[in-house]
């Protein structure tokens, strides 16, 4: 799992240092991208971004279901992910599989107990 929220301990020799030696032992790259330069993570297994972070990542709006598809097939090819995807806060998440099939996961409301 890679985060530093955008403190600057990422660099992108870092990153890709990181993301080399861990996909070539078969291992999973998780990555909350945080600034608009997704290049230092390219290769990764997936990215998190959510719709805002995406959009300017992408430089693209991200205003309707059709761009909000094609911007996450866009994350996967552009930075040679395994897997696009997208948080859309209370509506869930948006992946693009190997395949480049899309898929939507909805978010489930839970009730929450303060204890």
């Amino acid at each position: 799992m890679l985060s530093d929220y955008g403190k600057g301990v990422l660099s992108k020799n870092l990153c890709q240092e990181i993301i080399a030696k861990t996909t070539a032992k078969n291992k999973m790259v998780l990555v909350d991208p945080k600034g608009k330069d997704y290049l230092k993570y390219k290769g990764a297994t997936l990215l998190t971004p959510n719709k805002k972070e995406a959009g300017i990542a992408l430089d693209t709006d991200l205003n309707s279901s059709q761009s909000i598809n094609q911007a996450v097939q866009n994350l996967k090819e552009k930075f040679a992910l395994k897997y696009g995807l997208i948080t859309l806060s209370e509506e869930g998440i948006i992946l693009c599989d190997e395949n480049l099939q899309i898929r939507t996961f909805p978010a489930l409301a839970k009730e929450v107990f303060d204890v």
